[in-house]
């Protein structure tokens, strides 16, 4: 419903009110009823029919005192009550008319439910004013009185609303069991070797390389074709070279998993490839900066002339070979991290980049001298002289790591605290509480 058929007194007609009451106060009785007769003269060039309603209704307020006492007041009074129930009538009528409108053209149960609430207005309007018919002229009383169905007309479409709302209902759970059983079958159809075959041809036509892999990787899995496992190796190498060549560390690290799993399987060119990258890595890091070599992290103690000192970032839970010596030239340990660490975490590439490190023995307290004898290995554990001269570097760890430094008693090593400082009086080396983080020196470019 329009402003103009408002059930509340303008702000304007108000503050006129307010006025013409001052005026009043100097007004003879004839005045007053002029006055009236102006204000309901006034009112037929207003728009709406609420306020047409509110100026007669004022204006038979002024000449009501004076029916009697001044000739021509009751005619006047007449005449402005018919302009104000012909005004009710009207906006009546306009109420009606609007809700018709919007019933006959709802198509949805929002619309008809927006045709009640108007049609609803009807009634709700006729309370606060009143027709009587005596005071009104006979076609406009008929006319109103064809807004008389008003609440039945909201009635109608609180049921039409109703009835739709079933519908939309009922066609939505029929949409979501549809859905639900494409889902189904485009599920039991995802495990068929077809769907897989052309899950791997469209994602790799469209530059997806590693959704194409894991999906020829499946159909291989179920079928063994020789051309799927081909065609996994490509799409998975593919994704490899795209996916180090990102911005985020894990997707580039997946990359780096992919390029090992294929050079592990000997694909291709996938463990030179590798490698340069990792050398590429190194070259480019700071002291101090962490790098990714054989799928692990590994941080850069130190750099000059093309070589680099590299040790574990996070501990490592192998203790194999602890139950030997406390001197590193005999130690199990020294001969479990140059001998089968190497041979199952390394490629063959990268063993090539491997320096042989001279290791010359550290003072042990138990046996009030040199601890073993010389030695040339590729992966060692840092002295605490060692590990003292690069301590910066080191980041907060979670658990604590041997060194190489024999402890005070026999058969203990020095070890480093979680919290960095370093526990001289060693610790048994059969125990698994406390780990190890390995050494290297490699060769990344050519001097």
């Amino acid at each position: 419903m329009d402003d103009d058929v408002s059930l509340d007194i303008s702000s304007d007609f108000s503050s006129l009110i307010s006025q013409e009451d001052e005026a009043d106060l100097i007004l003879t009785p004839e005045q007053t009823v002029e006055k009236a007769i102006s204000i309901a003269e006034m009112s037929d060039r207003l728009i709406s029919y609420q306020q047409r309603n509110d100026f007669c209704k004022y204006a038979m307020q002024l000449i009501k005192p004076y029916l009697e006492e001044i000739d021509g007041a009751k005619a006047a009074y007449a005449k402005v009550r018919r302009k104000m129930y012909a005004a009710r009538a009207r906006a009546r009528i306009e109420l009606y008319e609007k809700a018709c409108a919007a019933r006959n053209s709802a198509k949805t149960a929002g619309d008809y439910e927006y045709a009640a609430k108007q049609f609803e207005r009807v009634p709700a309007y006729d309370k606060k004013h009143i027709l009587r018919q005596k005071f009104m002229e006979k076609d406009l009383w008929n006319e109103a009185g064809k807004c008389s169905d008003a609440k039945e007309q909201a009635d109608q479409c609180w049921a039409r609303m109703k009835k739709l709302d079933r519908r939309a209902s009922v066609k939505k759970w029929l949409i979501a069991a549809v859905v639900a059983v494409l889902v189904a079958l485009l599920f039991l159809f995802s495990r068929t070797t077809v769907f897989l075959r052309v899950k791997g041809t469209v994602t790799s036509l469209i530059g997806a390389h590693d959704k194409a892999w894991v999906a020829w990787d499946s159909y291989w899995e179920k079928t063994k074709d020789p051309a799927a496992e081909e065609k996994r190796d490509y799409e998975k190498y593919k994704a490899a070279m795209a996916e180090i060549l990102t911005d985020d560390d894990g997707t580039v690290k997946k990359g780096y998993d992919e390029y090992r799993d294929l050079a592990m399987a000997g694909y291709s060119d996938s463990a030179a490839t590798l490698v340069e990258c990792e050398k590429s890595n190194i070259e480019a890091a700071e002291v101090g900066e962490t790098v990714n070599f054989i799928n692990t992290d590994w941080i850069v103690l130190e750099k000059k002339s093309g070589k680099a000192l590299l040790v574990r970032r996070a501990s490592m839970k192998e203790v194999a070979g602890l139950s030997g010596g406390t001197n590193w030239s005999d130690s199990g340990l020294r001969d479990y991290l140059n001998g089968v660490f190497i041979e199952n975490k390394f490629l063959p590439e990268e063993q090539k980049m491997l320096l042989p490190t001279k290791i010359t023995p550290v003072y042990s307290p138990a046996q009030h001298g040199l601890a073993g004898v010389t030695t040339e290995d590729r992966l060692f554990l840092l002295s605490r002289e060692e590990y003292l001269h690069y301590q910066e570097y080191f980041p907060s760890s979670t658990t604590c790591w041997f060194l190489r430094t024999p402890g005070e008693s026999e058969g203990t090593l020095a070890f480093v605290y979680a919290d960095g400082s370093v526990m001289g009086q060693g610790y048994d080396i059969r125990s698994a509480e406390i780990r190890l983080r390995p050494a290297m020196w490699l060769r990344y470019k050519s001097s």
